[in-house]
């Protein structure tokens, strides 16, 4: 596996953004696990992070640093 998808967003009690989920294999089940905090749980903001492990980690910052 060379992503994985999180899920970033604000709970019901919480004001600021935090880590919902993490460990998410596909696509598919990122949008399906969103879709589940928004409506059973009241998340709100809820946005599907993509993590890709193949990626030289030192890449992502490329641009922060220029």
């Amino acid at each position: 596996m060379n992503k994985e998808y999180a899920l970033w967003g604000i709970a019901p009690t919480i004001a600021d953004e935090q880590l919902l989920y993490t460990h998410i294999d596909t696509l598919a089940d990122a949008e399906r696990i969103k879709g589940i905090l928004e409506v059973d749980h009241g998340c709100t903001k809820v946005r599907i992070q993509c993590i890709d492990f193949s990626q030289n980690p030192t890449d992502l910052f490329i641009q922060a640093i220029t």
